[in-house]
């Protein structure tokens, strides 16, 4: 009788919940999913991909406003071979005014040089330096033509003739001149670095010599030389 009784009871609960699903299977889809969400709660459907970020174009790079702060100096075109090589036309015939026999003082030092004039593209010196009577150096000398330019190459030795240079004559090139002067460079080593011919007159011009030894201290000399007419008279 009790279960009879139980059954009774709760038969309408079972019909009741039926018949709510089986209205509920009846709504379209689009209905629920239209249905207002609680606060805080996660929506229905799946979040939509985001749409493709568009990238416009960068503009164009302004140019910088000019300021009042100086400019770096522009850098010089590059000087044309032909400016740069300002010797290239220089012949020996323009140095022919050394030939002769020229005596000048270096200090206490007595120096002479002995100069031929231009010829087969060549000059040739000689050059003596003594202290009382003693000779400290011979050197020679040649002027040479070539196509790079005018070359000079300085050699020197004992009295006996043993050369000083092992590795041969120190080569100096012309790199500037005028009507009155004329220098060479030494590109190698300095003996000597520098060599300027200065003419002061038709009988006068002065040697500037630096010197870069190896082991030491530059030196500069600088001799005056005189032209002479003679030969000195020879001493006993």
């Amino acid at each position: 009788m009790m279960r009879t009784a139980v059954a009774a009871r709760t038969l309408p609960l079972v019909l009741v919940m039926l018949a709510a699903t089986c209205f509920l299977a009846q709504l379209p889809s689009q209905a629920l999913a239209q249905e207002p969400q609680g606060a805080g709660a996660a929506p229905l459907s799946t979040a939509q991909p985001q749409a493709t970020q568009r990238t416009d174009p960068q503009p164009a790079p302004q140019p910088m406003q000019e300021s009042n702060s100086p400019r770096p100096p522009k850098a010089k075109a590059k000087t044309p071979a032909a400016a740069q090589t300002p010797t290239a036309n220089a012949t020996l015939a323009q140095l022919a005014w050394l030939a002769g026999r020229w005596q000048g003082d270096w200090g206490p030092r007595a120096a002479q040089q002995v100069w031929m004039p231009p010829q087969a593209g060549v000059m040739v010196g000689v050059f003596q330096l003594t202290e009382n009577t003693q000779t400290l150096v011979v050197e020679l000398y040649t002027i040479v033509a070539t196509p790079e330019g005018i070359q000079l190459r300085v050699r020197h030795f004992t009295p006996s003739l043993a050369a000083w240079e092992t590795a041969g004559p120190s080569l100096l090139k012309l790199t500037t001149y005028d009507s009155k002067s004329y220098r060479f460079v030494n590109e190698d080593n300095g003996q000597p670095k520098q060599w300027l011919m200065k003419r002061i007159d038709l009988n006068t011009y002065l040697a500037h010599f630096d010197i870069v030894p190896e082991k030491g201290q530059e030196q500069t000399a600088e001799i005056l030389y005189h032209r002479q007419s003679a030969m000195p008279p020879v001493s006993h």
